[in-house]
């Protein structure tokens, strides 16, 4: 990510097409994003939930693994 960036966190449960914003955050000046975002609670056990983390003007986006919610 870019230093400095704002940027928008979402999250897509099971075969959603399209990702749903979560939160909103800033990187650091490195381009660092650290932050805890919750997973929604409409997601339930033994679904597939990705994250997405996108540049508020679109330019740079990057999509998580695919990851199965455990019990």
């Amino acid at each position: 990510m870019p230093g400095n960036a704002e940027v928008t966190i979402g999250v897509r449960i099971g075969d959603e097409p399209d990702f749903e914003t979560i939160s909103r955050a800033q990187t650091d000046q490195s381009g660092t994003l650290k932050v805890a975002v919750p997973v929604p609670d409409e997601a339930r056990t033994g679904q597939e939930i990705t994250f997405v983390v996108e540049t508020v003007n679109g330019r740079v986006r990057l999509v998580s693994d695919t990851l199965e919610i455990g019990a």
